[in-house]
């Protein structure tokens, strides 16, 4: 059995604020960061799938961490994505992750070349989590790796000593459900909601925490909704799950795969956080979905 303290709360998987040149934005990043401290958050992810991840250099990368890991400076936990092609860059990402104060790696599968036997998924995060000196949370994003876990073999990875939880990004609910039943049976595997959609239920199922996209723009409204399921608060959970719901209908906005990430940079822009700069390439109706940015956000006081 795993004996690290169970992970759990309102983590929230960062945007990388770039420059022109897509270099990271040092000063908006850091105003980033503090905004959301200010936001009550349990836990910070950096270098996550909102994070654009696959698309920064590994000095990028590096950088990105290490400013994000001074900026929290310890007050809450940092996530960091190692996320890569094979076992060895996975391992290369998590010695260099080592480095700052770090209380855990998030690892989606290997992708490009999709792991299609169960044993090699086993296999993977067995040597990942050998390699590591902090905890390991598998991240399950079927829209973006089609890498299937099998039910079995979420059992066998939740034996593997370092691995101590998952971020489920299915949005299917009868995965959710399977997870959350599953986990009980293991002392210190917390479960992650990664789709918004399944926030509410997801924690109400017994989840121990959700990582929402949308804490970057409206970190409060999140932590409130956590809190209300905690609570199990049906009525305040109804009403905060509606705003989220709102405000998530601007993902599908555009129609580019990095839509969902694109307009919480916009939001931020406006919000006079950070720059709005996409890595490319990247493009969408700017004129068109700007309005409508700005009307959700003068709708939630976020402006």
């Amino acid at each position: 059995m795993n004996s690290q303290p169970r992970l759990y709360g309102v983590v929230v998987p960062i945007v990388t604020p770039i420059n022109s040149d897509e270099t990271v934005d040092e000063e908006g990043l850091k105003d980033l960061v503090q905004y959301i401290l200010e936001g009550g958050v349990h836990g910070i992810f950096v270098m996550g799938t909102t994070g654009e991840f696959p698309r920064f250099t590994i000095d990028e990368w590096r950088r990105a961490v290490a400013i994000v890991s001074e900026t929290i400076a310890g007050k809450i936990p940092l996530y960091v994505g190692v996320s890569d092609t094979s076992t060895q860059k996975v391992i290369q990402r998590i010695e260099m992750a080592e480095d700052y104060d770090v209380s855990a790696v998030v690892i989606t599968p290997p992708f490009y070349y999709p792991l299609s036997d169960q044993n090699e998924i086993i296999l993977f995060y067995r040597k990942a989590a050998e390699a590591c000196d902090i905890p390991v949370i598998v991240y399950n994003i079927p829209s973006l790796n089609p890498t299937h876990i099998h039910q079995d073999t979420w059992k066998e990875l939740f034996k593997i000593p370092g691995i101590y939880g998952l971020k489920d990004s299915s949005g299917d609910i009868d995965d959710m459900r399977f997870l959350t039943s599953c986990a009980r049976d293991f002392e210190n595997i917390s479960v992650f909601v990664g789709d918004e959609s399944l926030y509410a239920d997801g924690l109400l199922m017994g989840a121990d925490g959700v990582v929402p996209s949308l804490g970057n723009v409206a970190p409060r409204l999140c932590v409130s909704l956590y809190d209300a399921c905690i609570a199990k608060d049906m009525q305040e959970i109804s009403k905060l799950f509606a705003a989220v719901k709102d405000l998530g209908a601007l993902n599908s906005i555009a129609p580019s795969s990095l839509g969902a990430v694109a307009w919480k940079k916009k939001a931020l822009e406006l919000m006079g956080i950070c720059k709005s700069h996409m890595t490319q390439p990247f493009w969408w109706p700017e004129d068109e979905v700007l309005p409508l940015i700005r009307e959700k956000l003068e709708k939630y006081n976020l402006i």
